[in-house]
């Protein structure tokens, strides 16, 4: 399949280099509306941005036939057609239009696909569609995006927006005199305009933004765009910067967020970091306890242990992981394309560049080129991998479990114990197989970013993985999770009649089952807690019309901006599951939590470990000391002088008490002086 799909890959390249006309064959792109968001030729995408393909892992159909181009029929348009110059050739305006309107449309979210681009390629070529989208406004998001659209629509209305604000701007900054300025039309305002000196409040602005747009060393090849939906809390930011501002202030979308949107960003990174510290630190202990206790030898410390694993590589890759995207998600700059290199018409430009003495850039920003393809492959294997090893262990111990209940008599703990190893082996080993089936197998499934923190299979065979890694399993461990506790309640009297008949060992035993099942319950509970926020809030989006970002003709901002902050907090919930259990041992377990006790006894004793809290205790105990003099002296310098008594020479403090904090610290205890109030001698005029 590999094979086939390079071979075809090559055949589309000669075809391009040659130059195939229309008698020759057609190239013949998938870009049905219904994978259009992830299946979209990577080709395409360099085709409409003027650069070399990169990234041929995304999904190409190469269809030579022996027919003549039609000319009507984007999903046999030939994109070169539409690079001949800054306006196709006759018979193909039309289909080169259709073409770029659709791609466009279902992939504007992909940080490279510029509006102002968009627009202005529909009004050079006179599309039909430019009529349409002044009339609608589909991508009327934001209030930078609404003055886009009067730009290219109807500019009269722009100038009426902004020519106050600019004129203002100008004032403040001093570019041109305010008389001057008042007297000035819309293009000497703009020209006035110096994006070096504007602070970056004002370079926020969406008047000043699409201001510096329109200047004349402005325009298409030389702005740079950033549409972020994937923000939580804050909703889709969308912003434009000129030339020198994109490659000189090294803009981001952290940036343009006001200070509530990067509050919650930064407490969500903070609770990622805390969570993936707690996750490595209890399963760590999971793992020493039901490794080294002989007295939790038996087929669910297997379970469990295998289940320890998995949660522990949430820990160390998926919790990072999760960081990491936030911060090439929000924090990097993004940045315009390379340098377009002359002659234009040579490259097949499609850009009317005429200003020889000005440097044009492709556009930039692409998600490709923040996460790289092998790194949402890898983070891509071990979350599903970790997802997959958990449920399918919770399964296995149910029905462990359910065995155990119903089948006391028949039920042999040593053959349990030895079986679930062999299982937990197997399952290990296919689970790995199955997180890997989208690496390797066709383009309709692979790992691709599906949020600011969250990397997941997509493409047509993406349901029948989730129904098979997650929904399936789910659904048989409740099953199973109720049978065992119908079970346990039934079995109950027999348990009464083993205990009444005085036997010990077997009645031992017989509890022991029973807590072992309360247990096991309550870690599916757990887990189906954790994962039911993620699951309801897919369905949601399966279910909705008006969240889906590809489809913005139906889409509803408010509606994706809610989905997209309940999807970032689902995330973080269900990576979560890998901590309750080890609460749950701890407190349904007296052995597990025995075994905890004794652990942290030893590790206490370790000299280098007493050392380091020592060194720890001291930093603290200096932190505070040196807040505590901080305080001390905004306080002094803050009492206010109100009267002056002449006989003494000392000032009287009415409003406030000063108060004056010594802690001197030793290891023989604290000395504090508290609300001391101290004259203060009237300082002498000079």
């Amino acid at each position: 399949m590999n094979a086939l799909c390079s071979y075809s890959f090559v055949i589309t390249i000669v075809a391009i280099c040659v130059g195939r006309d229309s008698s020759e064959g057609t190239i013949e792109y998938n870009i049905n509306t219904t994978s259009a968001l992830y299946n979209v030729s990577r080709y395409a995408n360099a085709i409409y941005n003027k650069e070399a393909p990169n990234d041929t892992s995304s999904h190409i159909t190469v269809n030579l036939e022996k027919t003549p181009d039609p000319s009507h029929n984007t999903k046999r348009l030939n994109p070169l057609r539409c690079r001949t110059g800054p306006v196709p050739e006759e018979p193909y305006i039309r289909p080169c239009c259709d073409y770029y309107y659709d791609l466009f449309s279902s992939r504007w979210t992909d940080g490279n696909y510029y509006l102002t681009t968009f627009l202005e390629r529909l009004q050079r070529w006179n599309c039909t569609q430019l009529h349409t989208e002044c009339e609608r406004q589909t991508f009327s998001f934001t209030k930078f995006t609404e003055l886009v659209y009067q730009r290219f629509c109807n500019p009269n209305e722009l100038i009426t927006s902004c020519i106050s604000y600019i004129r203002d701007a100008i004032t403040r900054y001093q570019f041109l005199d305010s008389e001057y300025s008042k007297q000035s039309n819309w293009t000497l305002l703009v020209e006035s305009l110096n994006s070096d000196m504007i602070s970056w409040p004002d370079l926020l602005s969406p008047c000043v933004q699409i201001a510096l747009f329109d200047r004349q060393d402005g325009g298409v090849g030389r702005y740079l765009e950033i549409a972020e939906p994937f923000v939580p809390y804050c909703g889709l930011q969308w912003n434009g910067f000129d030339y020198r501002t994109a490659t000189e202030k090294n803009v981001s979308p952290w940036m343009a967020m006001n200070v509530g949107c990067k509050a919650g960003i930064g407490i969500g990174m903070l609770v990622m970091g805390l969570g993936s510290l707690f996750t490595i630190i209890c399963n760590s202990i999971i793992l020493y306890v039901f490794g080294t206790a002989r007295t939790l030898k038996n087929s669910q410390a297997t379970y469990k242990i295998s289940l320890a694993v998995a949660d522990l590589t949430i820990g160390i890759v998926v919790w990072p992981n999760m960081i990491v995207m936030q911060y090439l998600t929000f924090f990097i700059p993004r940045s315009m394309g390379s340098v377009i290199l002359r002659p234009y018409i040579y490259e097949g430009s499609n850009y009317p560049f005429d200003k020889p003495n000005v440097t044009y850039r492709y556009s930039g920003g692409s998600f490709t080129d923040i996460f790289p393809s092998d790194y949402s492959q890898a983070m891509g294997f071990f979350s599903n991998l970790g997802i997959v090893v958990s449920v399918y262990t919770l399964m296995l111990a149910s029905i462990d479990r359910l065995l155990a209940i119903a089948f006391p008599m028949k039920y042999s703990r040593h053959r349990a114990e030895k079986i679930a190893k062999i299982v937990c082996v197997m399952l290990w080993l296919l689970s790995c197989v199955f997180s890997a089936v989208p690496i390797f197998a066709d383009m309709n499934l692979r790992y691709t970013v599906l949020s600011s923190i969250l990397i997941g299979a997509t493409g047509e065979a993406a349901l029948i993985l989730l129904l098979i890694g997650l929904v399936v399993p789910l659904i048989i461990t409740l099953i199973l999770s109720v049978l065992t506790f119908l079970s346990s309640r039934k079995h109950a009297r027999n348990r009464r009649d083993i205990i009444a008949s005085q036997q010990r060992n077997h009645a031992y035993e017989r509890d022991l089952e029973r807590r072992l099942a309360r247990t096991l319950i309550l870690m599916v509970g757990a887990y189906t807690f954790s994962v039911l926020a993620p699951v309801c809030c897919s369905v949601a989006g399966l279910l909705s019309t008006t969240t889906t970002w590809s489809d913005p003709k139906n889409l509803n901002l408010a509606a994706a901006n809610a989905y997209t902050t309940s999807e970032y907090l689902s995330v973080i919930i269900l990576s979560t599951n890998s901590i309750w259990n080890f609460f749950i041992y701890n407190w349904r377990n007296k052995a597990f939590r025995d075994s905890v006790t004794l652990l942290r006894k030893r590790i206490n004793s370790k000299p280098g470990f007493r050392h380091a809290l020592i060194a720890i205790r001291r930093l603290i105990s200096m932190a505070r000391s040196a807040k505590s003099y901080t305080t001390v002296q905004i306080r002094r310098y803050s009492v206010p002088f109100l009267s002056t008594s002449m006989s003494n020479n000392v000032a009287t403090v009415s409003s406030e008490v000063y108060v004056a904090t010594f802690q001197q610290r030793s290891s023989m205890g604290s000395v504090n002086v508290l609300d001391k109030e101290c004259p203060v001698q009237n300082p002498q005029p000079e």
